[in-house]
């Protein structure tokens, strides 16, 4: 079983599946380099905005980090 995390975030339309994510500074468990699985965006125009929400697993290889 992968680990993994998820996170909701102001609108990020640009945010995909597959992506490569780095995370820095947040804490010994979370910092390294993610893979994108899912990116589900959200618009909704009753409360004004857009959320974005993208679960990710551990582990993306170099070359995908390369790419970022």
């Amino acid at each position: 079983m992968a680990f993994g995390i998820a996170a909701r975030v102001f609108g990020y339309p640009l945010a995909r599946a597959e992506a490569p994510i780095t995370i820095e500074g947040v804490s010994l468990d979370l910092n390294g380099r993610w893979i994108a699985t899912l990116v589900n965006h959200d618009w909704s125009f009753e409360s004004g905005g857009a959320t974005t929400e993208i679960i990710a697993e551990f582990g993306a290889d170099d070359d995908d980090a390369a790419a970022s």
